[in-house]
């Protein structure tokens, strides 16, 4: 049996702008996709500022992703997953599966 893999195809984390009607959003993939190739991570992502360098201080975040699991059986999907700010998420077994 092998590990867990993951393809990150998007990931971003987005917060309120107060006084706006439109949501600012920064594109975190590259730094999902460090974390999760990292296998002493198992498929825990952090929700927090760490992710990004804080653009908005005190204002509420939300994560979303979405990423192809393989796990170590050989299984493929393919999964949406989003979270407010905070918690840690883990991929492997949140979220929605996807069908294309």
């Amino acid at each position: 049996m092998g590990a867990y893999r993951y393809k990150v195809h998007s990931a971003i984390y987005s917060w309120d702008k107060p006084g706006s009607s439109t949501r600012p959003a920064c594109n975190v993939t590259e730094i999902v996709q460090g974390i999760l190739d990292k296998p002493k991570n198992r498929g825990v992502i952090p929700l927090n500022a760490e992710l990004i360098t804080d653009p908005a201080p005190g204002c509420a975040k939300t994560f979303a992703i979405i990423v192809s699991i393989e796990t170590p059986d050989g299984t493929n999907t393919t999964r949406f997953c989003s979270s407010s700010d905070g918690p840690t998420i883990n991929i492997n077994d949140s979220g929605v599966e996807c069908y294309f």
